[in-house]
């Protein structure tokens, strides 16, 4: 942890004089400076046997690969539940606000951990000068389409959604942009990026009509427990719902779900399901989710395990993929094994294997959470497939912004960019699609 974060950890700490803020503080820096034998010790033994250290060192993974590394602490919250003493700490990190919330028991051991956006907002002391809305890709043109905010969905948790529709043209096919992993804005913003932003503007400028919404967690963050966190509470109600409400729209000749990263997983079952037009997967993983984290933990920190560390690993996420893993079992950010076992009954290649509508599979080269690995997956198992168009693009990485390769963590999208207009031309994909389905009512 950055010694700015630790630093104000002990101001607060020493200001509050409680020891057990300082054990919740002592297993948060220790988490984050790798010290995962000593947290272990400080959990009680239920949070023993759900989080060994190979489970400790995943969830630091994740929150590197997701998060990042924090900035500042901005609040420390306190609250009795029952025999349990509960912590929240707002936690600032350059891709948002996330709640870190310690369980401590009546013996100061740790008996609960997990993460989750936060709904604290900073205060601003002094006038802030508000930064200028960082401008469009040159590919983008303003005037070829008019942007609308609509609301999408159904109660209790109604979307704000944001729609692009081509000018000049009475029909367009559409495209809904599902959101990969985590919780983000409707323009899928990463530190100065605005991936998919960059991605609806470039297609209803070629006169392709796009729709982007953001997760129920990100506007509902309060109710995230009673929303549910699962496959279906993520992804499938809302998408089946806006796709049915979509269809109704007579200006829409055609509609394409586009899926990124996670969204690209489940993609395929939702396109089948709701009986879409066509299917693109940007980023997208022909393995489980279990897979995708055992590859993270070897390939991003396997360097920093030892032999028998690696083997523990393999074995906890093998178990992952057999189902074999209690689905309570508590994983680490509020995530359960129930959790990876509900995207398990929507995985994409039993799908992609079968169907017969128009399939775009897209990744890029120098992506650390999708690697290049996966791509050749696809290309075995479905590079014979006539509906299905396989394309890997050099130089990009998992937002599809250009990079040189060399930082393998969400501080690569530190790096200003924007969506590379090689996507945006492979998307043409469509109008080719559209003439074919034209050409195909003449002859009815």
């Amino acid at each position: 942890m950055q010694r700015k974060l630790v630093l104000l950890l002990v101001i607060l700490f020493s200001v509050l004089a409680v020891a057990s803020v300082d054990i919740a503080s002592q297993y948060i820096n220790g988490l984050y400076e790798g010290r995962f034998e000593e947290i272990y010790q400080m959990q009680d033994e239920t949070m023993k046997k759900a989080q060994p250290v190979t489970v400790l060192k995943n969830l630091k993974t994740q929150l590197d690969v997701q998060l990042g590394k924090p900035i500042a602490t901005l609040d420390i919250q306190q609250v009795q539940q029952g025999e349990y003493m509960v912590y929240v700490l707002a936690t600032e990190f350059k891709v948002g606000i996330f709640d870190f919330i310690v369980t401590l028991n009546t013996e100061g051991k740790v008996a609960g951990f997990f993460v989750r956006p936060s709904s604290y907002k900073k205060a601003e002391t002094q006038p802030v000068e508000v930064p200028e809305e960082r401008p469009l890709p040159d590919y983008a043109n303003p005037a070829n389409y008019t942007e609308q905010n609509i609301t999408v969905g159904k109660e209790p948790y109604y979307l704000p959604a944001r729609l692009m529709v081509p000018n000049g043209l009475e029909s367009y096919p559409l495209v809904i942009i599902l959101q990969g992993s985590g919780t983000h804005d409707i323009d899928g913003t990463l530190g100065p990026n605005k991936p998919y932003r960059d991605l609806a503007a470039g297609l209803a400028s070629r006169g392709i009509a796009t729709l982007r919404y953001p997760k129920k967690y990100y506007v509902y963050p309060q109710q995230a427990a009673e929303i549910g966190i699962n496959a279906d509470a993520e992804y499938i109600e809302d998408a089946l719902t806006i796709i049915a409400q979509m269809k109704g729209i007579p200006q829409f000749s055609s509609i394409y779900l586009a899926g990124h990263s996670m969204g690209g997983m489940v993609a395929p079952w939702i396109a089948q399901e709701a009986g879409v037009d066509g299917m693109i997967l940007l980023a997208g993983s022909p393995v489980k989710f279990a897979q995708i984290s055992l590859d993270q933990n070897l390939d991003l920190v396997g360097d920093q395990l030892s032999e028998e560390q690696k083997a523990q690993v393999k074995d906890f996420f093998t178990k992952m993929l057999n189902q074999e893993i209690p689905p309570e079992t508590d994983l680490g950010q509020g995530i359960t094994a129930g959790y990876y076992y509900s995207f398990d009954g929507y995985f994409c290649m039993p799908v992609l294997e079968e169907t017969e509508m128009p399939v775009l599979v897209v990744n890029a080269e120098l992506d650390f959470q999708t690697p290049k690995k996966y791509f050749d997956i696809f290309v075995e198992k479905l590079g014979d497939r006539p509906n299905i168009t396989l394309k890997l693009l050099p130089g990009l990485n998992h937002i599809f912004n250009e990079t040189d390769g060399t930082i393998k963590s969400v501080e690569e999208y530190d790096r200003p960019g924007y969506v590379a207009v090689e996507l945006i031309d492979l998307l043409t994909f469509l109008e080719r699609v559209e003439e074919h389905r034209g050409r195909a009512d003449v002859h009815r």
